[in-house]
């Protein structure tokens, strides 16, 4: 394949932080084993190895946790190194993170100047909104850790952006959380509702309701236009895959796809599994030790994986703005009886009310 992209669990679903809502210790909770601790080296120079047999012209190595940066800086500086050493077809390397922000001092923000990282820093809204879910193991919440790792990035020069999950207790806070992200200059932004445990709970006191969203959204175009108004071009990424999808263009975001795709997630014992919300024992396809990427992805569980996705409901083909919505994530699809779109009642009425304000902005940025 041309481009191979891989998202690796590099300390598996170790984590400094005990958030709330935290799916990544559920999905490791339903595993016979929940936790496979950091990569070690041998794994890590064959999925290197691996890659670069795989891929063509580009490999994007994305690192995600728990919390990744637990593996410590000397494993990202070797990592780094057995790329540079194992790259021989000279493809194109891109580099991602994303962390809580916590352990970001000086010098991670200088490694991750220096080779090109993307940093994504999980950050819910101000202190108050911020501090009600991402708390530590004390039960303290880690709001000013997590600015003090924004600060240094910022020092160094570095790319980051932020991700906000919405609950059902931050959303009736959008227009602080929005103002507060203005005040911090931050210029890309990704908002992603509570994904809930994958044993649904009556009463989950974390999940936002289809009107809840569908308020969110309008009051979140309404302060993306202002900013366009004025000059700046904030990046929303539900709002720039939009933008790409009435525009003709492929959206970025695997949930406005139409359907799931294989994603390549390697824990840190180099199994590999379709998707990060189904890093479980059932969805295992195979092995960087093992296997080939090639191999996995012709894996019969790879396939059944796109395959059951695949499968849309009727009223979704009917729908006018199908080709906008496509339905969502399947987790959100899995909230309901029917695997309907949790979130349809949410995208019909926001598209009903918006979608001629979406055709002028997006004509509007695409001349900018």
């Amino acid at each position: 394949m041309d481009v191979l992209s891989l998202l690796i669990k590099s300390a598996s679903s170790s984590c400094n932080l005990n958030c709330r809502y935290c799916f990544y210790q559920d999905v490791s909770a339903h595993r016979k084993w929940k936790n496979r601790g950091i990569m070690k080296a041998e794994e890590v120079t064959k999925l290197i190895q691996n890659a670069f047999q795989c891929a063509k012209k580009a490999v994007i190595f994305s690192f995600q946790g728990g919390e990744p940066l637990l593996a410590g800086l000397p494993f990202y500086e070797a990592f780094v190194e057995k790329v540079a050493l194992l790259n021989h077809n000279n493809c194109r390397i891109v580099y991602s993170i994303q962390t809580n922000g916590v352990l970001i001092d000086e010098n991670w923000a200088g490694f991750f100047k220096k080779n090109n990282f993307l940093v994504g820093v999980s950050l819910d809204g101000p202190e108050f909104v911020h501090n009600q879910n991402r708390i530590t193991n004390k039960k303290e919440g880690s709001f000013d850790e997590v600015m003090k790792g924004i600060a240094h990035l910022k020092k160094a020069d570095v790319n980051f952006n932020i991700l906000s999950v919405l609950t059902s207790t931050s959303i009736v806070h959008s227009k602080e959380i929005l103002s507060f992200f203005k005040k911090e200059a931050f210029s890309y932004l990704q908002f992603i509702p509570y994904v809930p445990n994958l044993d649904l709970q009556e009463n989950d006191p974390y999940i936002v309701t289809p009107r809840q969203y569908e308020e969110f959204l309008n009051i979140a175009l309404d302060w993306w236009e202002q900013e366009l108004n004025e000059n700046h071009l904030v990046g929303i990424r539900y709002f720039d895959n939009i933008i790409s999808l009435i525009l003709g263009f492929q959206p970025q975001s695997c949930d406005l796809s139409g359907h799931c795709s294989n994603n390549l997630v390697i824990e840190a014992d180099g199994s590999v599994y379709p998707c990060d919300f189904y890093v479980l024992d059932e969805w295992k396809m195979g092995s960087v030790v093992d296997n080939t990427f090639e191999e996995i992805v012709a894996h019969p569980k790879s396939k059944k994986f796109v395959e059951d996705s695949l499968q849309v409901p009727t009223s979704c083909l009917n729908c006018s703005f199908y080709q906008l919505c496509k339905g969502g994530c399947k987790r959100y699809k899995e909230m309901t009886n029917t695997h309907n779109p949790y979130y349809c009642e949410a995208y019909l009425a926001f598209f009903q009310k918006n979608i001629l304000r979406l055709e002028k902005l997006a004509e509007r940025i695409y001349y900018v």
